[in-house]
């Protein structure tokens, strides 16, 4: 009887991705471990517990209404520098809002994708409800718009590609950069 090796999860990795543009070329991925043995319970699926998601906010009562909005989410705890809001909707248990000094100024490094089965209905209400456009690309068969929430931190809704060529729409750096609601010269 013969048998063949398949490298672990553990020893594989992803391939090194051909530079665009003429940059360096990027490193590849460094191998996923495999869970300590015995870390999980016999027989049982791989799940964390109820998770939250936080968000730093100049605003955290203005910014957790939107998102209430946004989710359907009730609000549980209200206080001048944190909100909580609560719900199943987005398969977190809730939205965290804590207090900060200083608007964002860097981007998101965890993103928020709602999927919508109507994207442009989905995309009509979230403006309604507060929601800056800021770019639309088509990629991996999904359409993309990205938006950014009352304080700039930028999530996606997600559908299926509508029909018709590829396309990838992007607005320059410098509108991506301004805080939100400063036009240009604004001066602060």
């Amino acid at each position: 009887m013969t048998t063949t090796s398949t490298p672990s999860r553990s020893a594989r990795q992803r391939p090194a991705a051909a530079p665009s543009g003429g940059g360096a070329p990027r490193q590849a991925a460094l191998p996923v471990p495999d869970p300590p043995s015995g870390s999980l319970p016999s027989g049982s699926a791989a799940r964390a517990a109820p998770a939250r998601l936080s968000f730093e906010a100049v605003d955290p009562a203005f910014l957790a209404h939107f998102w209430a909005g946004v989710t359907g989410y009730r609000t549980v705890v209200n206080e001048p520098d944190y909100v909580r809001i609560e719900g199943s909707s987005c398969g977190v248990e809730a939205l965290v809002f804590h207090e900060v000094e200083a608007w964002k100024s860097a981007p998101n490094r965890v993103g928020i994708e709602l999927v919508a089965a109507d994207l442009e209905r989905e995309t009509k209400r979230l403006l309604q409800l507060g929601a800056k456009p800021w770019r639309e690309v088509d990629a991996h068969g999904e359409r993309r718009l990205l938006l950014r929430d009352p304080e700039g931190n930028e999530f996606a809704v997600v559908g299926p590609r509508s029909s018709g060529p590829q396309r990838t729409r992007r607005r320059g750096r410098r509108d991506r950069d301004r805080p939100p609601g400063r036009a240009e010269g604004s001066g602060g």
